[in-house]
């Protein structure tokens, strides 16, 4: 194999570690709100600060050069934050069956 197409390769997979521990980052920080949401008794989903997110994450593609991947860009952080969304849902439930329980 062609040695530069093996650096490039490295570093896509360096890239793809850091993405994997910003997610990670991420959802311990979603765990943070669930019990926050718990505590203030607030709801986990919601719509608009979740439509703020998409607007904004989606503004700064198209600020970095990525107009063309915009779409994309709107999947990626719905994914993400519906994957965050199931993560706090779970942790409450398991803390009402605990305290429940």
């Amino acid at each position: 194999m062609d040695d530069n197409l093996s650096n490039l390769r490295k570093q896509i997979d360096k890239i793809d570690n850091q993405l994997l521990i910003l997610i990670k980052q991420r959802f311990d920080v979603a765990l943070e709100v669930a019990d926050y949401k718990r505590e203030h008794n607030l709801s986990i989903c919601v719509p608009e600060r979740e439509n703020e997110v998409i607007k904004a994450r989606t503004k700064q593609a198209v600020e970095l050069g990525m107009e063309d991947h915009t779409r994309f860009i709107q999947e990626l952080f719905q994914s993400i934050m519906r994957e965050s969304r199931l993560i706090q849902e779970t942790c409450l439930a398991q803390q009402i069956n605990t305290t429940e329980g």
